[in-house]
């Protein structure tokens, strides 16, 4: 089976696994919102902001190079295991010293405990970078798929029965915990590689430069990313971090599950063809177009209908997070593409210009967000809604030069998508009032849902026949 192949059936493992796993967690989720309250998810977000910064180093790049490299030696694999664990170890330790330092920071005497007890996933998943990267660079999604779906709906059945029980807050971390737990036991279980870790650093030397371009990605990714809650959480109560969190989850859920299939699959088949730039440019212009056309209706739809989904499914007291969900919506398509396009730098092994794309990113994001924070959750989502295009168009020219493509190429496959579901949404927002059903009501929910279907399906048939190809060629397979 060649990679075309085996890049695809991973696909359709990921997508089935990430459709399955959403059932349950969309479940879960939405008891569990009715149960806590926006304080709840204010205090998990605002560790969270600190948790996410130190991740990034949690593997220093090191998975993304094994992955990447064309050929890897045993010796190597266990020196890269041993730093990993070393590194880990070292993280967690910092975290539980600085957790007064963070609850002070923001007020909170709760986030002290919070962030020591999260700081325990670093443990967990220092034994799991290596069997991770294995299972990617052999290209088994299926394996990767069961294993994630096992760690979501572990954490989300966890925290639902604790929340139920009236543990508040302390539900969202203990389930946190224990799908950590879960993928690195899982990851281990089924992953070829069975070796102890060394500890040298003999012949690492290309592997820490390349990772540290991939680390400078991440912490500038996570600054524009965590920026808007961390500068929210300063000005404001841990309530109105709630309702930007809550709202910023329900924009992002599917970003999460179409993104990260899309990156999973991408990069990892990526590097395989890496060598060959015709066969690789083919691909990506493949992966983006297959990504358009399921994005773009599935975020907009969101934006559609999150006004009417909310009162009937988390309740009144939800109702602020609206108008911040539908701003969001309506970029995150943007964000879902701009993923991909980074990983297929790195996939060249040219990281550092991947870096500057997201420090690209980071600079008008941040401006954004700090022009519009003065008006809270409402006021960040429009910093977002100003600046993430125009930092998407820079940056996707500047990896349609380094892949050798034409700019045009690149936008080619986006606009027949984003011109369709832009016309969904806006007959959808300005049709739903003449809709001779209550509002909000699920019969007039299913009933805007269905329109927006049928508009979209036929629509795509007959506008975007390439789209429409590869997508039938996709289910096919």
């Amino acid at each position: 089976m060649d990679v075309a192949d085996r890049i695809r059936r991973g696909v359709k493992w990921l997508a089935l696994g990430k459709a399955a796993t959403q059932v349950i967690l969309w479940g879960c989720t939405i008891v569990t919102m009715r149960l806590l309250a926006p304080a709840d998810y204010g205090l998990v977000a605002l560790a969270a902001v600190f948790m996410s910064f130190v991740a990034l180093f949690q593997e220093l790049g090191l998975r993304v190079r094994l992955v990447q490299l064309e050929k890897l030696e045993h010796d190597y694999v266990r020196a890269v295991y041993g730093l990993s664990i070393l590194v880990n170890l070292t993280l967690a330790l910092c975290l539980v010293a600085a957790a007064p330092l963070i609850a002070a920071f923001f007020g909170e005497e709760r986030l002290a405990l919070i962030v020591t007890l999260l700081a325990v996933q670093f443990l967990f998943s220092s034994i799991a970078v290596i069997p991770d990267a294995m299972i990617r660079r052999s290209l088994d999604f299926r394996a990767l798929t069961l294993v994630e779906m096992l760690q979501s709906t572990s954490g989300a059945l966890l925290t639902l029965a604790l929340a139920w029980m009236g543990y508040g807050v302390w539900s969202l971390v203990c389930g946190t915990l224990l799908a950590a737990l879960v993928k690195s036991l899982g990851l281990i279980w089924i992953s070829p590689f069975r070796a102890l870790p060394r500890l040298t650093f003999k012949g690492m030397r290309s592997t820490l430069v390349f990772g540290g371009y991939v680390t400078g990605q991440r912490i500038s990714w996570w600054f524009y990313t965590g920026f808007s809650t961390m500068i929210l959480g300063r000005l404001f109560d841990a309530a109105t971090v709630g309702i930007y969190t809550v709202a910023h989850t329900i924009a992002f859920m599917p970003l999460e599950k179409l993104g990260s299939i899309m990156a999973t699959a991408s990069f990892a088949g990526l590097s395989r063809v890496a060598g060959d730039m015709p066969v690789f440019q083919a691909y990506l212009l493949k992966g983006v177009r297959l990504l358009s056309v399921a994005g773009f209706p599935v975020f907009f739809g969101i934006a559609a209908i999150v006004a009417e989904l909310t009162p009937l499914v988390l309740g009144e007291k939800w109702l602020p997070i609206v108008p911040v969900a539908q701003l969001l919506c309506l970029v995150m398509p943007l964000r879902m593409l701009n993923g991909p396009l980074t990983e297929s730098l790195n996939a060249i092994g040219k990281p550092a210009a991947a870096w500057n794309n997201v420090l690209i990113v980071a600079v008008f994001v941040i401006a954004g967000v700090a022009a519009g924070v003065a008006w809270g959750p409402v006021g960040v989502a429009w910093g977002w809604v100003a600046s993430f295009p125009v930092a998407f168009l820079i940056s996707t020219a500047r990896v349609a030069r380094h892949c050798g493509l034409a700019y045009r190429e690149f936008l080619r496959p986006m606009l027949p998508a984003a011109g369709l579901a832009g016309a969904m949404l806006t007959g959808l927002h300005f049709g739903r009032p003449y809709l001779p059903l209550p509002f909000p009501s699920w019969e007039g929910l299913a009933a805007t849902v269905l329109l927006g279907i049928l508009f979209y399906g036929p629509a795509t048939l007959l506008l975007d026949r390439e789209g429409s190809r590869q997508v039938r060629a996709l289910l096919k397979r």
